[in-house]
């Protein structure tokens, strides 16, 4: 037995003993058939009877490659996992729905396939008892991530890198070099699926992996020591960091919330960020997962010192002030943060002091994608509208009316899964934008009624 053969399984035992996977876990491994989901599969495969743990793989086929490259590596999968005895749970997307979306909703194919990507492992791990989501990322990963942050000046919390564990996802090889995976393939035998998009340069990690990243290892040729004291520092300084801003008593009343204002003086810039987001989760409870808020909104409280008796945010849904010696954000009643209801059926609901109830018959008549979900939200930075006329962003439209920021909540987004339905102008007093009739989409459409009108 080569020393490749033990050592990566070994390293990968090692990895989830320290996180303590009990017995009975089941570990649902992202196999995509390139080469790090692969070994990470047979790692597992010859640890599960030391662990006692299931096995399990989840793949998705994001339909964005060719059709042979695509059936080649559906196969190699289902091929793998019925060899080892090994459950597959597979999705499959329409041919060129993601790339579709990313068009309509002006984000990028990467963004909106890992949603998908990650909706369809959610689903298969609430299958089971006991979970979690096994992740492919390796240390090359690792050094390309933190690269990438440093150019895009990210804080402490981004230059620590890819996390090691965030639950239910646990990433076995992340201190793992990609030469030694390779290797390892080929000790045992095993082949895999080569993405031929992986040596283009379309995307931004590509570019990094496949351009940046040699020139700056020919360059600094310990970089890779440096990297990895760097994730250390920043792991430590963000710890640090979070640590003291747990240290801010946090005062909970009457929909807002306060910290001192001389103890929050008193901190540097990082740790009054942190407060900021430890203030804005408490506000909203459960809802802000995911929520980045623009490095704009912290800037009024980084520098100096805030005195009482002053407003220095309206934005986000939130109102800060100082007030009596406290720091206080509250929701801010005059200014919507933003809401979103899924359409099902027919059913009455209240947003943002509308009331809107499906018809199927009469009201407003939007052509949506048939046996889909539909919704009814506030716009949000980047919405477009693809109508007769091209695509519209829908915050010129905003402009066009003359509708101030503040206010453009009254004007409701309907959206189905290929973007942007409907822009309901005519509740603030301008005309419906629809989206044009006949899409360049494979899924068949129907039409909704919805009746939306003043909540009394």
């Amino acid at each position: 037995m080569s020393s490749t053969e033990k050592n990566l399984p070994e390293k990968v035992l090692v990895f989830l003993r320290n996180h303590k996977i009990e017995e009975g876990t089941m570990c649902l491994v992202a196999l995509s058939g390139g080469p790090d989901s692969t070994a990470l599969f047979r790692a597992m495969v010859s640890l599960r009877d030391q662990l006692s743990v299931g096995i399990g793989a989840a793949y998705v086929n994001h339909g964005m490659r060719e059709k042979s490259e695509l059936d080649r590596e559906d196969q190699f999968v289902r091929n793998l996992s019925e060899k080892y005895h090994v459950p597959l749970f597979v999705k499959g997307i329409p041919p060129g729905k993601i790339k579709s979306l990313s068009s309509l909703e002006q984000r990028s194919t990467e963004e909106v396939a890992r949603e998908y990507r990650y909706s369809h492992f959610s689903s298969v791990l609430k299958q089971f008892d006991k979970s979690c989501l096994l992740l492919g990322h390796n240390l090359d990963d690792q050094f390309e991530t933190i690269i990438t942050r440093f150019f895009q000046g990210n804080g402490t919390a981004g230059l620590k890198g890819i996390p090691h564990r965030n639950d239910p996802i646990l990433r076995p090889l992340i201190h793992i070099r990609k030469s030694e995976i390779l290797a390892y393939l080929h000790d045992i035998g095993q082949d895999w699926c080569f993405d031929p998009s992986n040596a283009e340069s379309d995307y931004l990690r590509n570019k990094v992996r496949n351009k940046l990243v040699p020139v700056l290892e020919d360059i600094f040729p310990g970089m890779e020591k440096a990297l990895l004291k760097q994730e250390k520092l920043f792991t430590d300084l963000d710890s640090h960091f979070e640590k003291k801003s747990e240290e801010m008593v946090i005062v909970s009343e009457n929909n807002k919330v306060s910290v001192d204002i001389e103890s929050f003086n008193e901190c540097n810039a990082f740790v009054r960020r942190k407060i900021l987001y430890r203030l804005f989760d408490r506000i909203f409870p459960g809802d802000t997962k995911g929520y980045r808020l623009p490095s704009g909104f912290f800037h009024p409280f980084l520098k100096g010192s805030l005195t009482s008796g002053k407003v220095y945010s309206r934005a986000h849904g939130v109102l800060i002030e100082c007030q009596a010696g406290r720091l206080i954000m509250r929701v801010d009643e005059g200014m919507e943060r933003g809401y979103f209801h899924v359409i099902s059926h027919e059913q009455t609901f209240v947003a943002n002091k509308y009331r809107i109830r499906r018809h199927f018959k009469e009201g407003i008549p939007l052509l949506t994608v048939e046996n889909s979900p539909v919704f009814f939200r506030s716009a949000v930075e980047g919405d477009s509208i693809e109508t007769e006329q091209g695509n519209r962003k829908i915050k010129e439209l905003f402009r066009q009316w003359g509708i101030e920021m503040s206010e453009r909540s009254l004007v409701p987004v309907i959206e189905d899964p290929l973007g942007v339905v409907a822009v309901l102008g005519e509740l603030a007093g301008f005309r419906n934008i629809h989206r044009k009739k006949k899409m360049n989409a494979p899924e068949k459409f129907n039409i909704l009624y919805l009746e939306v009108g003043k909540e009394t």
